[in-house]
């Protein structure tokens, strides 16, 4: 298990990468393995489909698995063979059922893990599609998570190098869960740490009420870097 961070530790043993086989799934775990590989990890490459009714008829009537089955199979192996785990061998794993349940399931199942996915999908059955599924997997978990968007860089070959982290807060009990984990990451990589929190103008009348808005926020974002 790797604990790391020293005001605000964290421990972690397995990266959950949630795969859909995409482009953007495919740079997801290329930080996956990364990120595993840093903290010396074990690495979990994880699928979730819901199976054809053909596929369902055939396992019912012949008690072997699927063509479905066996093809997903055989793509969670080649992903294991790219993937390197920063301890032991790459974990393959192909869940039948809906991600949005399955794959928060899976993470729990692994605590202390780091749930890694990407955010932009393909459209064939049983895969992601931008937002609905990726915020319902989020939704359902209860673990640190690490997103990549369509938009993220292709990662390159070499060691992660993470110079800045940006905490994003609304100064709520509920943003507070995540400040522990931006601390302690951003001490393991040595990185600058930005606390952010966005006003709307139209809640700012007068520069007195701005100072007061700005005394609270630094409150709030000492209170909760400091909640651990």
């Amino acid at each position: 298990m790797s604990v790391f961070g020293t005001s605000s530790t964290i421990r972690l043993d397995t990266i959950v990468f949630a795969t859909d086989f995409s482009p953007a799934s495919h740079n997801a775990g290329l930080y996956a393995s990364a990120v595993c590989r840093h903290f010396g990890t074990k690495l979990v490459i994880a699928h979730a489909f819901t199976m054809v009714q053909a596929a369902r008829e055939a396992e019912v009537l012949t008690s072997k698995p699927s063509m479905q089955r066996r093809d997903l199979d055989h793509d969670l192996a080649l992903q294991a063979e790219i993937l390197d785990a920063g301890q032991g061998e790459t974990e393959a794993v192909l869940l039948p059922g809906d991600p949005r349940t399955t794959i928060p399931e899976l993470a729990r199942h692994r605590h202390p893990s780091l749930l890694v996915l990407g955010t932009h999908g393909g459209g064939s059955i049983g895969r992601f599609v931008l937002g609905s599924t990726a915020e319902g997997i989020l939704r359902n978990s209860s673990g640190a998570a690490l997103t990549i968007g369509p938009k993220v860089d292709i990662l390159q070959a070499g060691a992660l190098n993470i110079q800045r982290i940006l905490y994003a807060t609304d100064c709520s009990r509920e943003a507070a869960h995540a400040a522990p984990v931006a601390v302690a990451l951003a001490e393991a990589f040595g990185a600058e740490l930005d606390v952010l929190n966005m006003v709307h103008s139209r809640q700012i009348d007068g520069l007195e009420l701005m100072r007061n808005i700005e005394e609270h926020f630094h409150q709030a974002a000492e209170s909760h870097l400091q909640s651990r």
